[in-house]
């Protein structure tokens, strides 16, 4: 089976048309005609209906269609990735991080691009998720990586690309003393009377009214989620954290699962420009979209692990 073919079954099966798919491919019809045959009898079933209308794709076109496209989209960046390889110097690319993604999510993946671009020197730039979207209107970084409860800011600009890395269970951060850590799990309920940590933006306490039915009693804010969790270990309050920070050892510091933690998850975002022409972003993009699938299975093995551990014998 060769790429071209591949390529151009593609373009019959949009086209939906011979005629039209052979002007599309400046080749004649018969002949178009023979490889769509051809490559019939090599996979051994039907790819299209023939009829008065056109070419009709069947459901094994289909599964086909989806493998097709992924190929030709592996091959276009395995011939970007060479190119760049072979002709890159030393080059510099300039990344975004926010504060808490700078010690597990961002490096896990960077750590993987570097292994395959050896030459290329990561720069990282630690800001909150408004100044990465300014500093990546003005080409300053390539991507930012962004963690947050709440709808990101670059959803709400026309220009800049949000897409999702990761979501982690919230757990609720506490003093090693407070009486809460006596607890299994904390509820919703159990939130009203505290003090909370709040974020740099007030607006946030109006997102906990909507989702906790409550207005969250706040005294301290804190600029980023490393102050807050350190502010936790000062006893100024509790804090909302991602499951993933009980790697980090907080001095006074202890985590909890929180019972509404999968229903307010904490997501680890990328960001970039739509206007970037790097052709280092489709390779980095590459490098994230395998994590997400990653660690999307082994999440889900790990639930049906549980679920097996837990089911009744």
């Amino acid at each position: 089976m060769e790429t071209r073919t591949l390529s151009n079954f593609i373009v019959v099966a949009e086209e939906k048309s011979l005629r039209r798919a052979a002007a599309r491919l400046h080749m004649t019809q018969p002949a178009l005609s023979r490889q769509i045959q051809a490559l019939e009898e090599e996979i051994g079933v039907p790819l299209f209906v023939r009829n008065t209308s056109g070419m009709e794709i069947t459901a094994a076109g289909e599964s086909l269609l989806h493998h097709a496209r992924n190929i030709k989209t592996e091959i276009e960046l395995a011939k970007r990735n060479a190119f760049l390889t072979s002709h890159a110097k030393r080059q510099k690319l300039d990344i975004g991080v926010g504060s808490s993604t700078v010690f597990n999510i961002a490096p896990e993946i960077l750590e993987r691009f570097s292994r395959l671009h050896p030459n290329v020197d990561l720069v990282l730039h630690t800001a909150n998720e408004e100044e990465h979207v300014e500093s990546l209107r003005h080409g300053r970084i390539l991507i930012a990586f962004s963690r947050g409860v709440r709808k990101p800011a670059g959803q709400d600009v026309a220009d800049i690309v949000s897409e999702e890395v990761l979501s982690e269970p919230m757990l609720i951060a506490l003093h090693k003393d407070h009486p809460l850590t006596g607890r299994s799990h904390i509820g919703i309920s159990d939130l009203r009377n505290e003090l909370l940590i709040g974020g740099p933006d007030p607006s946030y306490d109006q997102l906990c009214l909507q989702q906790w039915g409550f207005m969250p009693r706040v005294e301290k804010r804190s600029t980023d989620l490393m102050n807050a969790l350190s502010l936790v270990g000062c006893g100024y309050g509790i804090c909302a954290a991602p499951a993933s920070m009980q790697e980090l050892q907080i001095r006074n510091v202890v985590y909890k699962p929180f019972l509404e933690g999968e229903r307010f998850p904490f997501r680890v975002r990328c960001l970039y420009s739509k206007q970037e022409k790097s052709p280092w972003l489709p390779v980095l993009l590459q490098v994230i979209h395998a994590y997400r699938e990653e660690t999307a299975a082994a999440a889900a093995q790990a639930m049906e692990r549980c679920a097996v551990s837990t089911a009744p014998g």
